[in-house]
């Protein structure tokens, strides 16, 4: 751990080789935090993985001269971020504020004891292809979805503060690549020569109450969002029934 904070991680793994044909692993971890709440302290992160070296099979050795080798593989699996704050859920006063001439605090700091993990769920699919065992390639898809983003929300200024730091958004982010690589030259150095091609696309959006804002819009517009500020009420919660908006903000 560094000074301010605490980190506990326990880990397992465990694998497994067959014949140099079927593989599979696992791991499990719970990580503990003192950046996040004693509620939300502790999380579970988790992953499989697979892969069938197809080459290796019999009936592949026909094949052996042009299809030098063939690997299918795939791996699913949760890993988590925690706040870059070392107090980020915790409400904090600070001093260096003058009232009157005389020495002041002043709360530099909303609490939030709903701030836990932002979860990344990965899935990867992939086939490994050797020809002459000259010419690799490889083609590979990956879905990877952000839950719980962590995210400092812009909330009205009528409350003091301008952002508010919160798990409000998710993300998703998929695509496909291509790598072909050549083994050109076969000495003492080896030369290789390599394309690499890549398409992906990521689609996300920040989850404020019933509300959803785009991503984008609010980095580029964040006071035409509307931000929900009531009397007793944690900013980024539902709209009571007793809250009046108005304009951009709401006025209590």
């Amino acid at each position: 751990h560094t000074p301010g904070e605490i980190e506990v991680r326990f880990l397992q793994e465990a694998e497994r080789d067959y014949d140099d044909r079927y593989y599979i692993a696992g791991s499990y971890r719970r990580d503990g935090s003192s950046r996040l709440s004693p509620n939300n302290r502790w999380g579970n992160f988790w992953s499989v993985s697979g892969m069938w070296h197809l080459g290796n099979e019999n009936f592949m050795k026909a094949v052996k001269p042009v299809l030098s080798d063939v690997k299918i593989r795939a791996s699913y699996g949760v890993n988590g971020n925690q706040p870059g704050s070392y107090y980020g859920y915790k409400g904090l006063y600070s001093y260096g504020e003058n009232y009157m001439e005389a020495a002041g605090s002043y709360e530099s700091a909303q609490p939030n004891d709903l701030l836990t993990w932002e979860k990344n769920y990965s899935l990867n699919l992939g086939i490994d292809l050797s020809f002459i065992n000259r010419i690799f390639a490889s083609l590979e898809y990956y879905n990877r979805d952000t839950k719980d983003l962590l995210y400092s929300l812009p909330i009205s200024a009528t409350t003091g503060f301008t952002s508010y730091l919160s798990n409000i958004g998710r993300l998703n982010n998929k695509g496909v690549e291509f790598e072909l690589r050549t083994l050109n030259v076969e000495a003492q150095t080896v030369a290789l020569g390599r394309i690499q091609l890549a398409v992906s696309r990521t689609v996300g959006a920040l989850v404020l109450g019933d509300h959803l804002l785009a991503a984008a819009g609010v980095a580029r517009n964040a006071g035409a969002a509307e931000r929900i500020v009531c009397r007793g009420q944690p900013q980024l919660h539902q709209r009571p029934p007793n809250c009046e908006i108005h304009g951009s903000a709401t006025y209590y």
